[in-house]
């Protein structure tokens, strides 16, 4: 949900196309998907703002990000609305099938027959909450200034 209690974008597409791509997040890139965030009208592509640049997905309508090491293309399943104890709609959890994947060939390991993401070649990084990203494995927080 945005400050003002509307849902967010990306919230709303999800609800209107039942699909999405889950880019997932390397440090390599964390300013640029920090950028995203910027709250600006729908009529704004954030990925421009950011410089980020996409490429097309196979089996979903939704665009992928070409710095994304693994990107998971997912359609809707269902989805569930979180309430805080007043009762106020803060959150909603999207439950999604994966119906294709992309990986990039640069963060494999174990063999040809079994190919495998060595996570320490990601370099995976999430969003804790607010302000601050988790790099995995490190054990370190980043605090990084919202646009």
């Amino acid at each position: 949900m945005t400050k003002n209690g509307n849902k967010k974008d990306t919230l709303v597409n999800i609800e209107d196309t039942k699909q999405w791509v889950y880019n997932v997040l390397s440090d390599t890139w964390l300013t640029e998907a920090n950028a995203c965030s910027e709250g600006v009208t729908s009529d704004i592509n954030e990925l421009d703002i950011a410089g980020l640049d996409v490429l097309p997905c196979e089996k979903v309508n939704v665009p992928r990000v070409k710095r994304a090491l693994v990107a998971l293309e997912c359609e809707l399943e269902s989805k569930k609305e979180i309430m805080n104890d007043d009762g106020k709609h803060t959150t909603t959890v999207v439950f999604g099938r994966i119906v294709k994947y992309h990986i990039h060939s640069s963060v494999l390991g174990g063999t040809d027959a079994r190919p495998v993401v060595d996570l320490e070649k990601i370099r995976l990084c999430g969003r804790v909450g607010d302000v601050t990203y988790w790099p995995a494995g490190e054990g370190k927080t980043l605090s990084m200034k919202r646009p």
